[in-house]
């Protein structure tokens, strides 16, 4: 994911975007949109992850104890009148915009709809709610780039940019053109179109120059590539009777529903309907990330762990982390143990089933065994890390398609840690994100683990790795750093420059 934007959605009343790195940290004031923004994440996950509909959001979703927005009230900024709510994120070639409306049961916000940009080709496919049905448009364009592969799209990418450079100089040669052909408006100097023409004969050479790169790209340019065939249509969805009414359902269904009854673009075999199945099957895998959530309380010290998932995260955890517990000698393995020691927890990780009914967590120190209710607390918080974020990659390298990208939120991972160990904390996610492919989101209050990024960025050029954002009263910006490490920007009062003052009082 390259990006997410917010319209009035909680303390975010205005439109408001983060550009996403590998590592983005969020870090400033207390309720200032920090864990707005991990709640937007949240939220996202449960509606796009729903496999039995996407009519509605429903505030009291699977992820609904993460997120604690239990209403429609408490989903829009408090002091926006406007009920209707935009969530919007994006990748590479792709922008999906949702916008939720007010729905008569607050636990639940209507999807009013969904737009999904193409970025190179500048194209939109529109699902929109009609009161009773969804109307859907979309140029064959657009389903022809999603369907292709990387080479095919790749073709279509070039012809598209050719193609918008064709209408741009076409506009100037009909400026030019409009010039020599009208002597009253013909003076020199500036033209205010960004030309500086000092006489007659700069225009005419302009124009000609524009006229033979016009030749070359019509020469280029295959008109075959963006033949729009017409699959601009509404169709009305009954809603009750729909079976399992999901965004990629909706939109199969109308399409096969325009190619059934619109002669002038009929399939006529089961290898051209497959060709709209596919279409929604990709749209449905592009729509879709994977994402987990690490709330601030995520443990507690016990010598056994119930197998259930009331009380802290610790119990999911545990359980997650016994599904796709890696061996020792594992790739997966290897990296857990390495941060066993650099954390200074112990050398080897037992997670022992007790019965069926409880587990035992246990670290190995100095050749004995210890219960994680002898170790300190900040053990216990870090270790939850380690073991969720090892749980992750294990399953990540199990499955064929481990080169997705996974979306990973921790909200202040440096609780109960020891500066030194909170500094750390930057090499261990620098080190999950590059190498298995792992986004993070943190949000975090520590100065050390910051200054660490810094030095990461200065030493190992790391630059494009991270993303800090500051949060305050007067909304979050960006802290852009350079390539030494430093930022360009300033951190607002009372956070980095809150010890220099404590420090100078007691000189």
């Amino acid at each position: 994911m390259n990006r997410i934007s917010l319209s009035n959605f909680r303390i975010f009343q205005k439109a408001t975007a983060f550009d996403l790195a590998p590592i983005t940290i969020l870090t400033g004031r207390n309720s200032s949109g920090k864990s707005s923004l991990i709640k937007a994440f949240i939220l996202l996950a449960d509606f796009i992850g729903s496999e039995e509909s996407h009519l509605r959001l429903n505030l009291n979703g699977e992820r609904a104890s993460k997120h604690k927005i239990n209403k429609f009230e408490n989903l829009k900024n408090w002091f926006e009148e406007d009920n209707e709510t935009i969530l919007s994120y994006e990748d590479d070639e792709y922008v999906f915009t949702l916008t939720f409306r007010l729905f008569v049961e607050p636990n639940f916000a209507e999807l009013d709809s969904l737009h999904i940009e193409l970025k190179p080709l500048k194209d939109i496919l529109k699902l929109e709610n009609a009161y009773g049905s969804y109307e859907l448009s979309v140029s064959q364009n657009f389903i022809d780039f999603t369907t292709k592969g990387d080479a095919d799209k790749d073709i279509l990418k070039s012809q598209a940019e050719y193609l918008n450079e064709f209408k741009i100089i076409k506009e100037e040669f009909k400026k030019l053109s409009s010039i020599l052909h009208s002597k009253d408006d013909f003076n020199y100097g500036s033209r205010g179109n960004g030309s500086s023409v000092d006489s007659m004969v700069d225009v005419v050479e302009q124009r000609q120059k524009i006229e033979t790169r016009m030749a070359l790209l019509k020469s280029i340019i295959n008109p075959n590539y963006f033949k729009d065939k017409g699959i601009n249509f509404q169709s009305n969805v009954d809603i009750e009777n729909f079976y399992r009414p999901t965004i990629p359902n909706l939109i199969k269904d109308c399409l096969l529903k325009y190619v059934d009854t619109n002669t002038s673009y009929k399939f006529s075999n089961k290898e051209e309907r497959r060709y709209i199945l596919d279409f929604t099957d990709k749209l449905k895998k592009l729509m879709s990330f994977t994402s987990y959530h690490l709330g601030p309380n995520r443990t507690f010290q016990s010598r056994l762990y119930n197998n259930d998932h009331n009380g802290s995260e610790i119990n999911k955890i545990i359980e997650d982390f016994i599904i796709h517990e890696p061996v020792h000698n594992s790739e997966a393995g290897l990296f857990l143990r390495k941060w066993l020691k650099r954390f200074e927890i112990g050398d080897l990780l037992s997670v022992e089933q007790i019965e069926g009914t409880a587990t035992k967590v246990e670290v190995r120190q100095k050749g004995r065994l210890v219960n994680l209710a002898d170790l300190g607390f900040g053990a216990g918080q870090i270790l939850t890390i380690l073991m969720h974020v090892t749980a992750i990659i294990e399953r990540k390298l199990s499955n064929s398609k481990h080169s997705e990208t996974i979306l990973v939120l921790i909200e202040e991972p440096e609780a109960n840690l020891h500066p030194k160990l909170q500094s750390l904390l930057a090499e261990f996610f620098a080190e999950a994100a590059l190498k298995y492919n792992l986004q993070f989101i943190l949000e975090t209050h520590s100065e050390y683990l910051i200054r660490k990024v810094q030095v990461l960025v200065k030493e190992k050029k790391l630059n494009s790795l991270f993303k800090v954002y500051y949060f305050d009263e007067e909304g979050p910006y960006e802290m852009k750093m350079r390539e030494d490490g430093k930022f360009i920007d300033e951190f607002g009062e009372g956070f980095l420059d809150e010890s220099r003052k404590l420090a100078f009082k007691v000189l």
